[in-house]
């Protein structure tokens, strides 16, 4: 559970900064400016919230049912809350597209443990 709070902040913080890869100079603000334009970027948000579906989703495999469906409406409130605080983000917008994939990302990556608990069994 402790990896998942902690990538959920690291995850947070990438989404709402204005420009989180300008720690790494001109070269990662070219980087994210020519992700942005690509279908990369939709790849992107895919990864990184099937990366929280299935941290959460491990994290909660042995708990009860109701903490179950709390972690993953918690993921869900992130992956549209997220996307939707952008609008008060300088340099950031709100992208449907990007919700969509936050969304599909989440929902891959919540069924790929709970998929293969069941083929163990």
């Amino acid at each position: 559970m402790i990896a998942a709070a902690a990538y959920t902040l690291l995850l947070t913080y990438l989404l709402l900064a204005p420009q989180p890869l300008n720690v790494f100079g001109e070269a990662g603000l070219r980087a994210e400016d020519a992700l942005d334009r690509t279908i990369a970027d939709d790849v992107q948000h895919m990864v990184a919230y099937g990366l929280l579906g299935y941290l959460l989703a491990r994290a909660s495999s042995g708990a009860q049912p109701v903490t179950q469906h709390v972690c993953f409406w918690f993921c869900l409130a992130h992956a549209i809350g997220v996307e939707w605080l952008q609008v008060f983000v300088p340099a950031r917008y709100f992208h449907w597209e990007d919700t969509e994939a936050n969304v599909i990302g989440l929902v891959a990556g919540w069924l790929v443990p709970l998929y293969a608990s069941r083929t163990d069994s």
